[in-house]
């Protein structure tokens, strides 16, 4: 799995490369506080989630995610045995997501397992999100560990949210989420 996350951290900035100095403070309308999302752990905070001003809630499969999402046609990744995919809302690109692999091929129906988001997501987590400060988003998920530019709330193993910090402004500027090894 941490070939998956590296994997996921540089497509991330390759995706946010020329996203930089963009960037929406969606932090502002958590009601939730941190000791709520401690409680709960993880999934606590992936059930209040919004990308692009819609409400969206981890665990779920792609075709839940409901209109305006799509995707292009998933890559097999040989290291981690998930198919990736440019992710996007309302025909944006707004980053990557991992799904689960499916002899099928019915992708729509697929689990997502992961996804990072760059700065068109307007994507928040629990009320913290692109544009955030590193005090806004432990404030909104309580006990969260930075690791160079990166603010971690979990780990691999029990369900990750990394943010990761742009160096120039120190404000969020892409999300990757990953669920719990015993969910992917």
């Amino acid at each position: 799995m941490r070939k998956l996350l590296i994997c996921l951290i540089a497509v991330s900035m390759i995706v946010c490369g020329g996203c930089v100095g963009k960037g929406n403070n969606t932090s502002a309308g958590s009601d939730e506080s941190a000791s709520d999302t401690s409680e709960t752990g993880f999934y606590g905070a992936v059930r209040d989630m919004k990308i692009c001003g819609r409400d969206v809630s981890l665990p779920c499969t792609f075709k839940e995610l409901g209109k305006g999402f799509s995707y292009d046609s998933p890559i097999e990744d040989q290291n981690s045995g998930y198919m990736f995919t440019t992710f996007r809302c309302d025909e944006k690109d707004i980053g990557v997501i991992y799904l689960e692999l499916r002899d099928d091929k019915n992708y729509d129906k697929a689990k997502i397992v992961s996804m990072t988001l760059n700065s068109n997501s307007e994507a928040a987590v629990n009320g913290a999100g692109i544009g955030s400060s590193e005090d806004d988003v432990k404030k909104a998920l309580g006990d969260i560990v930075r690791i160079d530019l990166n603010l971690d709330y979990g780990t691999e193993e029990e369900g990750l949210v990394r943010m990761l910090l742009n160096s120039v402004d120190n404000k969020v500027s892409s999300i990757t989420i990953m669920l719990p090894e015993k969910d992917r």
